[in-house]
C-alpha cells in the first residue's frame, strides 16, 4: 500500500484540486483507492473569503474514512464504525456507490491516522490519499510520500514563494541516521527556550549524538546553534524523528539557514525516518481583498511554474494548466 499525503501551505493553494486530480486518475486507471483527512475539509465556501471552493469528489468503489455525520444521505455504504472520533463525530469507513462530493472529517492524531489507513488497506485500497495542511501536518509521517500544494494564496511574490518552497524541499533531504544512541531521560518535548536548551545539552553531556525526540521551534534552533557554536562539546549529529519535525519549526527558510550554520561548525542533522517529497503543485489563484470583500485574482501562471521548477528541482505541476496525469506520473512513474 502507498500512502500519499497532500499538504497545502495555506488555504486556497490548490490542495483539493490536487486531491481530486489523483482521485480522478485512480478512477480512470482502475486503481482501488481510499481517502481520509487530517481534520476537516470539503466545505463549499471558504469561511474567510466567502469564495467558492472545490469539493472533494469520489467515484464508485472508492473507500472513504470520514465522520458518519458528514456522509451524504444516499450513495454510500457504511462498512464499519471505527470507534475513533473527529470533531464532527465518530469516524466510519464507507464505500462510494455513486460519484459525488463528500466532506472529509478524519483523525487528528498519528496513531488514529495509522489505524484508519490500515483499515482502508484491509478493504483492498492499494493507494490511500491523506488530505492535510502544514498547520495540521503532525500526523503526516504515516505517509510514504508528500505532495506540497502551494501558490499565490500563500505568497503573491513569486520569487519569495519559490525560495520558501525550496527551503521546505531541502528539509526533506537530510540523511537517515543509521547509528545507535542513548535517549537520556527528562528531555523537553519542545525545544523553544534557553532553559530547554540547557536541559537538553546537560542530558547529552559527553555524547556524540544529540537526539531531539519532540519539536524544536525556529527560535529553539537559533538558541541551540548559539550554544553549540559557543561552547566546547562532543556532539557531531542531531537526530530528529522525521522531516515533519523540521517543517513544524515555524519558518522553514530560517530553520534551514541555522542548520547550514551548524553544518559549518561540524554538527549535522539526520532523521530516524524519511518521507519523500514527491511533487509540488502550484496555483496562481489568490483571493484579493478589495477593502470590503474578496475577489478572485491570479499571478502569472507561466512565471510561477517556471520559477518554481528552477528553484525546487522537483516535478512542479499546475494541475489546471497541465492536467491531472503529470501528478500521478510523478508519484507512480511506472503507471
Amino acid at each position: 500500500m502507498s500512502i500519499i499525503g497532500i499538504a497545502g501551505t495555506a488555504k486556497n493553494t490548490g490542495k483539493t484540486t490536487a486531491l481530486n486530480a489523483l482521485l480522478g486518475e485512480a478512477h480512470r486507471r482502475g486503481v482501488p483507492v481510499g481517502v481520509t483527512s487530517i481534520g476537516y475539509d470539503g466545505e463549499e465556501l471558504d469561511n474567510v473569503t466567502g469564495l467558492p471552493k472545490p469539493r472533494v469528489v469520489l467515484h464508485p468503489g472508492m473507500i472513504v474514512s470520514t465522520s458518519l455525520r458528514t456522509l451524504p444521505p444516499a450513495g454510500w455504504s457504511v462498512l464499519e464504525r471505527t470507534g475513533l472520533f473527529s470533531a464532527l463525530g465518530e469516524i466510519v469507513i464507507a464505500r462510494c456507490e455513486k460519484s459525488g462530493a463528500v466532506v472529509l472529517a478524519g483523525p487528528k492524531t498519528r496513531a488514529d491516522l495509522k489505524r484508519v489507513t490500515e483499515r482502508l488497506a484491509s478493504y483492498g485500497c492499494g493507494i490511500v490519499l491523506v488530505d492535510g495542511a502544514l498547520n495540521r501536518i503532525a500526523p503526516m509521517p504515516v505517509a510514504d510520500t508528500l505532495i506540497l500544494a502551494t501558490g499565490a494564496a500563500r505568497e503573491t511574490d513569486i520569487a519569495r514563494l519559490a525560495a520558501e518552497t525550496a527551503a521546505v524541499a531541502s528539509l526533506f533531504r537530510h540523511p537517515l541516521f543509521s547509528g545507535t544512541y542513548d535517549v537520556p531521560p527528562g528531555l523537553p518535548r519542545m525545544l523553544h527556550s534557553a532553559d530547554d536548551t540547557s536541559v537538553m545539552l546537560d542530558r547529552h553531556a559527553g555524547m556524540h549524538v544529540l537526539h531531539l525526540p519532540g519539536l524544536i521551534s525556529t527560535q529553539g534552533w537559533g538558541l541551540l546553534a548559539d550554544a553549540l557554536t559557543r561552547v566546547s562539546h562532543s556532539i557531531s549529529t542531531i537526530v530528529l524523528n522525521d522531516p515533519v519535525a523540521l517543517l513544524l519549526s515555524g519558518v522553514p527558510s530560517e530553520t534551514l539557514r541555522i542548520i547550514e550554520r551548524l553544518a559549518r561548525h561540524g554538527v549535522n542533522v539526520s532523521l530516524r525516518a524519511s518521507m519523500t517529497l514527491g511533487a509540488v503543485t502550484v496555483n496562481p489563484f489568490y483571493p484579493r481583498f478589495t477593502g470590503t470583500s474578496y475577489e478572485a485574482d491570479t499571478v502569472d501562471a507561466e512565471t510561477l511554474s517556471r520559477t518554481m521548477r528552477d528553484s525546487v528541482k522537483l516535478p512542479v505541476i499546475d494541475i489546471v494548466r497541465d492536467g491531472a496525469a503529470p501528478t500521478w506520473e510523478a508519484l507512480f512513474p511506472a503507471g
